[in-house]
C-alpha cells in the first residue's frame, strides 16, 4: 500500500510502531500509480519490443522470409499498441489532476 502511495506513514509520540494513515483521494493514487508503476513498464516494453525486432532480423536465415516478415509485422503491430499507451497516458493524467 506504500508503493502504491494509498498510506502515508506518521508517527505516534511514545510508540515506535509504525502508523498509517489512508490517502482516499483516489484520483492522486491513480497517478501515483501510472507514474511508479504503468509509466515505467511501457518504457521497458518499448525497449524490449526494439531489442525483438533488432533480435528476429538478425536472427533471418535462407527460406525463413515468410516467418520474420509474420513476425516483424506483429512485432510492429505491438508497437503501435504501445505507442498508443503511451500517448494517451499523458492525457489520461492531465484529466485526473484537474
Amino acid at each position: 500500500m506504500k508503493g502504491l502511495g494509498a498510506v502515508t506513514s506518521h508517527p505516534v509520540p511514545d510508540n515506535r510502531r509504525e502508523h498509517f494513515r489512508a490517502d482516499l483521494n483516489v484520483s492522486r493514487l491513480v497517478t501515483h500509480f501510472f507514474e511508479t508503476r504503468l509509466q515505467p513498464r511501457l518504457k521497458n516494453g518499448e525497449e524490449r519490443l526494439n531489442l525483438t525486432i533488432q533480435l528476429a532480423r538478425a536472427a533471418e536465415g535462407p527460406g525463413e522470409a515468410n516467418e520474420s516478415v509474420e513476425v516483424l509485422s506483429r512485432i510492429k503491430a505491438l508497437q503501435k499498441w504501445q505507442k498508443r499507451g503511451r500517448g494517451i497516458l499523458p492525457l489520461i493524467m492531465k484529466w485526473l489532476r484537474r
